[in-house]
């Protein structure tokens, strides 16, 4: 139950006579009801108010829920004075002014009023309608039908608010009554239209209301605030919990990728070997690439130092640089002269999509010019491309529909050394520890983008090989329960 329904059951046990004891001595509605119509008689005798048409009396079948023996049914005509807005002409620019506030629904909003929106002149207010402070102004068309808030001053307002002044009735009972959930529903079974649902005034006064004695309504009132500043904190604390149920899903997958990161996922097995002697496979691999012309020869890089170390990890295990363990190179910045309607495709961010790239949101380049400046840039299968720039939690393989397509900048593709698994490496760029790496590495508090510059100098785990593939199978065993978690938080 969020905040709202809360608010609703309390204004429901309001208007059904059980959120505060029924007083005898408090007299009858029945009693109430004759003062009201007293009150009319005299308005209409005065010529304030016109005469009212008689409505048909309250049927057995209307009514919705039983009320206390003291309470009446009637219709929300019957306890006060009804009236529906109208705008004067636009045409006539001294109907407006700042003489009285002129209300339009976009002006109530959270049972408040904006009275600073605008405004009609004394002939405006003399062409609009007014209703008096202590009214219900009504929304009554729209998707905001409902909305209702209480005048503080005399206001004008335009014909898609109906308004009531009640009489001798507790207007804050009325209005919470008019804000409660049986009088919306019984707003829209009344209204018409479905794209565009609206009441027009003479269904909305029909509206059946339960009518407590006047001294009763006081009381429910009273209780009714008495409790709105808890609904308040309720509101508060149910947000929070809603914050904290929607993160637990990707705090558990966050915690399962930091676990196998650290070694602690799955057991260490002396039979794997150590990272050390997988180390020095890779190193092998490629004085062999460099040797054949696949790969260039890179710098000597610096020795991993203890304050670039961000937890411990197995004694197997060993700190190597990505750079060390794979190949990697950012898509080429190509201008948007170059794009062309067919060709090789060139992958954009849009086509990262789950974890195969696609071609969803493509350019094309003419295949003479990538063979002259970009070939060396095409993708292989089983190629790992992340993105860099705007959303950097993705990470692609690269499939055989989109062999041979070229990365966009912003885009780097990685190919995995030697006996690497490429599912333990995806997993890695998906945890904190790689994120934490690309924060800190922040110039002016933001970063938008990363390139190679950044990942020479970040740092990974690795495992021996075997170990990487237990880590991986029991990576996969566990994230589908936290996909079930979203899903029951949604």
């Amino acid at each position: 139950m969020n905040a709202q329904d809360l608010k609703n059951s309390i204004l429901q046990l309001a208007i059904q006579g059980k959120l505060v004891e029924q007083r005898e001595e408090e007299g009858t509605a029945e009693e109430l009801l004759k003062k009201i119509e007293a009150e009319k008689k005299q308005l209409i005798k005065e010529g304030k108010i016109k005469k009212q048409k008689s409505l048909p009396e309250i049927k057995a079948d209307e009514i919705p829920f039983d009320i206390p023996e003291n309470w009446e049914w009637v219709r929300l005509i019957d306890i006060g004075i009804t009236q529906t807005g109208n705008t004067p002409s636009k045409t006539k620019i001294e109907y407006f002014g700042n003489f009285i506030p002129f209300i339009c629904p976009g002006d109530i909003l959270n049972g408040g009023i904006n009275y600073d929106n605008q405004g009609l002149s004394e002939q405006g207010k003399e062409v609009g309608r007014v209703s008096e402070r202590n009214s219900i102004l009504q929304v009554c068309i729209g998707g905001s039908i409902g909305k209702c808030a209480i005048n503080s001053v005399d206001v004008s307002y335009n014909q898609q608010i109906n308004a009531i002044t009640p009489l001798i009735c507790n207007h804050l009972y009325v209005y919470y009554l008019m804000d409660s959930r049986f009088f919306l529903v019984s707003m829209t079974h009344k209204a018409t239209g479905t794209a565009t649902p609206i009441i027009n005034k003479s269904s909305w006064e029909s509206i059946i209301i339960p009518l407590p004695p006047l001294e009763e309504q006081k009381r429910i009132v009273a209780k009714i605030e008495e409790l709105m500043p808890y609904v308040d904190k309720y509101d508060v604390a149910y947000s929070e919990v809603e914050e904290l149920n929607k993160k637990f899903p990707e705090d558990m997958q966050k915690s399962i990728l930091q676990y196998a990161i650290q070694g602690k996922l799955v057991e260490q097995r002396e039979e794997d070997g150590t990272a050390e002697e997988l180390y020095k496979q890779i190193q092998e691999e490629k004085k062999k690439l460099i040797k054949e012309g696949k790969i260039k020869k890179t710098k000597a890089l610096p020795e991993i130092t203890e304050d670039e170390i961000p937890f411990d990890i197995p004694e197997n295990w060993k700190w190597v640089r990505i750079v060390e363990m794979s190949f990697f190179q950012e898509g080429p910045g190509i201008m948007a002269k170059d794009f062309r309607n067919s060709g090789i495709p060139l992958i954009r961010i849009a086509g990262m999509q789950e974890d195969n790239l696609s071609l969803d949101g493509c350019n094309y380049l003419d295949p003479d010019m990538v063979d002259k400046k970009w070939s060396h840039f095409k993708l292989d299968l089983g190629d790992i491309v992340i993105s860099t720039s705007a959303s950097m939690d993705k990470i692609c393989e690269v499939t055989e529909d989109t062999v041979g397509a070229i990365p966009y900048t912003g885009q780097i593709r990685f190919k995995m050394y030697g006996n690497i698994s490429k599912e333990y490496f995806k997993y890695f760029i998906m945890s904190n520890a790689y994120i934490k790496q690309i924060n800190e590495q922040k110039s002016g508090g933001t970063i938008k983008h990363y390139g190679p510059t950044h990942l020479k100098r970040m740092i990974i785990p690795l495992p021996p090989l075997a170990e990487q593939r237990r880590i991986v199978e029991k990576i996969e065993e566990l994230l589908p329960y936290t996909k079930q978690l979203v899903k029951k938080v949604d």
